[in-house]
């Protein structure tokens, strides 16, 4: 139970970093679109690598470590639910059969 408890605070913070990150970097503005009798631009100009296309980098270079992460996180909780289950099996098909019939109820409530 403790590990069940070790992985929602896990998950709990790396959402919380991965929402951290997203409002950090707001989004590029849009380009301007061409009036009637304009042309778009074939190539656009070469630019400068800047402070922030580098700072951008490291928070992209950043944010796959923490998927990553969450990617591992994610695989252990699955393989130790797998021997759980292994090592219960009529009771994960009895929680299983409960959780069905819960769900059914709510949905019948709701849908009435």
């Amino acid at each position: 139970m403790l590990r069940h408890h070790r992985v929602h605070a896990e998950l709990g913070s790396l959402k919380a970093e991965l929402e951290r990150l997203a409002v950090a970097r707001p989004d590029p503005p849009l380009a301007p679109e061409p009036s009637a009798g304009q042309e778009l631009p074939s190539e656009p100009p070469p630019e400068a690598p800047s402070g922030t296309e580098a700072a951008e980098a490291a928070e992209a270079a950043e944010a796959g470590r923490l998927l990553a992460e969450l990617r591992d996180t994610l695989s252990d909780a699955g393989g130790e639910a797998e021997a759980v289950i292994a090592r219960h099996p009529l009771a994960a098909v009895a929680g299983a059969f409960l959780l069905g019939i819960a769900v059914g109820r709510v949905w019948g409530v709701l849908r009435s």
